[in-house]
């Protein structure tokens, strides 16, 4: 079985979700940054469709969402789930899901995931610093990241 994990990743959070992934998974499993190269005929050579992003400001980045309903025929043909990346609460962080991902999409995967979050300090610029500290109240960068939630995740496939 092939996998495909395409991630959108801001600060390098979901990259490194969709390597662990890769890593706990024993299938052959390519991990690719969703661009301009990734289209339908790439999608087409696996059997196993993955995608995720990361919530900002509470919203998911709009190429991220462009790109599922644009191929959302691909997410009913093949064994597919979507996850994201978020500090907020996994109890409190459901909504962002339907908000983010088609309702179809949705419907037609197999699973889907809130992972977590994390907060890279050194990656952010000046403005995205001021306003993480503020808001978490914390000067370092940290991860909250749940790593059984991934494991589950892609232990599904």
């Amino acid at each position: 079985m092939s996998i495909l994990i395409l991630y959108l990743s801001k600060h390098g959070t979901v990259e490194e979700v969709a390597n662990t992934m890769k890593n706990i998974s024993g299938e052959h499993v390519d991990v690719r940054k969703l661009d301009s190269q990734v289209n339908g005929a790439v999608i087409d050579k696996y059997d196993v469709l993955i995608v995720g992003g990361s919530i900002h400001m509470g919203k998911a980045p709009q190429r991220l969402i462009r790109f599922c309903k644009s191929y959302s025929h691909f997410f009913k043909e093949k064994k597919s789930g979507v996850f994201l990346c978020t500090l907020t609460d996994p109890k409190e962080a459901e909504h962002y899901l339907s908000e983010t991902f088609p309702q179809e999409v949705i419907e037609a995967c197999h699973t889907t995931g809130l992972f977590g979050g994390a907060v890279k300090y050194e990656k952010m610029n000046f403005m995205e610093r001021s306003m993480m500290k503020k808001i978490s109240g914390k000067d370092k960068s940290f991860s909250r990241l749940d790593s059984d939630r991934i494991a589950a995740f892609i232990e599904s496939f």
